[in-house]
């Protein structure tokens, strides 16, 4: 249906923003010294991972006592690793690779100049159109491989981009070039999705769409009142829900 398209298309984008404003709050972070990079791997410690193994942990017993799953010590580390990274918890295996990457990324991106951070923009962009529309999309494999601002993050940098660069003309332009790729994105999705490698990831059109739609939630709609306390609430819980909303949705509600 093309409603579902539409709001998939919408929908879609919460890991990829996730991932903006985690890049946005982590790769601005001045951390000058070794003790400033351990104090930060210890915060980061405390807020993400030792959450992420709590969820897990709830997930595990879940599967134990509902599921037949054998309670193991080696069961129980294979999942940590391994068996729960292809759930909902995969973005958060994804999040602590490009956390433990941030004091390195923040220092070299804070010592460039805007033109220089372009340059990772175009090169970026690049590297998906070759990737989705010149190759995959023509049902020719892509071999190449490194570049380290390659789907997930470059939406992590992407964040501290727009933040570092983004100037109110450069703002319009945005706006502009998102609507158009918004509704590219859902012709494309609609009619083609079989034949589009990545059009709800790193396709060219949905990632200047994402941009579009990050800048104008996080700089454009005001929020006061009521509603920041509700916004302010759902921030500071969010991670919560999200480790656990999937166990609650699909084991504790009947």
């Amino acid at each position: 249906l093309f409603s579902r398209t539409v709001l998939e298309t919408f929908l879609w984008t919460s890991n990829f923003m996730f991932l903006m404003i985690s890049g946005e709050l982590n790769l601005t972070k001045r951390l000058d010294s070794a003790g400033d990079m351990l104090q930060f791997y210890l915060r980061r410690a405390v807020t993400v991972l030792l959450p992420m193994l709590l969820a897990i942990l709830m997930m595990f017993s879940v599967d134990v006592a509902l599921h037949g799953k054998h309670l193991s010590v080696g069961n129980l580390y294979a999942s940590i690793l391994f068996t729960y990274s292809n759930t909902h918890l995969w973005f958060v295996y994804t999040l602590i690779g490009l956390i433990l990457s941030a004091p390195i990324l923040a220092k070299a991106f804070r010592n460039m100049t805007n033109g220089e951070l372009h340059v990772l923009f175009v090169v970026s962009i690049l590297w998906f159109v070759t990737k989705n529309w010149l190759t995959r999309n023509l049902e020719i494999s892509f071999a190449f491989d490194g570049w380290f601002l390659d789907r997930y993050p470059f939406y992590f940098f992407a964040g501290f981009y727009l933040r570092r660069v983004l100037t109110p003309r450069g703002k319009k332009y945005l706006y502009i070039a998102g609507a158009l790729c918004c509704l590219l994105t859902v012709g494309i999705a609609h009619f083609f999705w079989d034949d589009f490698e990545g059009v709800f990831s790193d396709s060219p059109t949905y990632v200047f769409f994402v941009m579009a739609f990050y800048t104008m939630l996080t700089r454009e709609i005001p929020v006061k009142g009521w509603l920041e306390r509700a916004v302010l609430f759902l921030g500071r819980h969010s991670f919560t829900i999200y480790l656990i909303h999937w166990t609650m949705l699909f084991e504790a509600v009947p």
